[in-house]
């Protein structure tokens, strides 16, 4: 019974995650799907693998899926989704968010595009790549081959994983050269371009004082 209620909320889980994030992405409506603010395209991306996560949670829940994918490289792809993705781009958008908004920061606006890009870049490339792999590998058990033939099936998209590290490396180096290079307050003007000031004086007026003082 324990074990069935368990199932239940994990996929009850995926109804709510499925409701607050439809909730946040229409929040963003008119923004893009890439939207122009850096800041708000980490957190819009972090919202998107956050629902994706949270989806195949409760798809590895059922009792079916579990029997198959428990051991496979499909829960590697699961917790890296977790982490590079939604956590890492959630932090990274609010990092970026508040380095912008302080005047004397130096912020290279170029490089912190290109950090996301490239992390987008590695952690669909990975994500994708060991759920594939964990399939493969879930299929072969399930077919009573040797276990040597899953490892074998699975060297190339081990491969293929280790290749998606250089440009989640580069998309960490670009964030950090982003927020250590460049103009100081060139974060400001970044925010210009894309929301405008005003908004952000509205709810900042002692920081609008000092911005305009520098």
């Amino acid at each position: 019974n324990a074990q069935i209620g368990a199932i239940a909320a994990s996929t009850l889980l995926g109804v709510d995650v499925i409701i607050v994030v439809t909730n946040l992405l229409l929040s963003l409506r008119g923004s893009g799907i890439f939207p122009r603010d850096i800041a708000l395209r980490f957190v819009a991306m972090s919202t998107v693998f956050y629902l994706v996560v949270s989806i195949q949670g409760s798809v590895q829940a059922q009792m079916s899926v579990n029997q198959a994918v428990h051991f496979s490289d499909w829960v590697i792809g699961h917790s890296h989704l977790a982490m590079l993705g939604f956590a890492t781009f959630a932090a990274a958008g609010g990092l970026a968010h508040v380095w912008q908004r302080i005047p004397w920061a130096r912020y290279n606006a170029q490089l912190i595009g290109w950090s996301f890009w490239f992390l987008f870049i590695g952690v669909v490339m990975m994500v994708t790549d060991l759920t594939i792999a964990g399939l493969v590998e879930a299929r072969l058990w399930q077919s009573a081959a040797p276990w040597l033939e899953s490892v074998r099936a699975a060297r190339p998209y081990w491969i293929i994983r280790t290749g998606s590290a250089v440009p989640i490396v580069m998309g960490f180096l670009a964030l950090l050269a982003g927020l250590t290079t460049g103009p100081k307050g060139a974060g400001l003007k970044a925010v210009e371009k894309t929301i405008g000031l005003e908004p952000v004086k509205e709810i900042a007026p002692t920081l609008a004082a000092s911005w305009n003082a520098s």
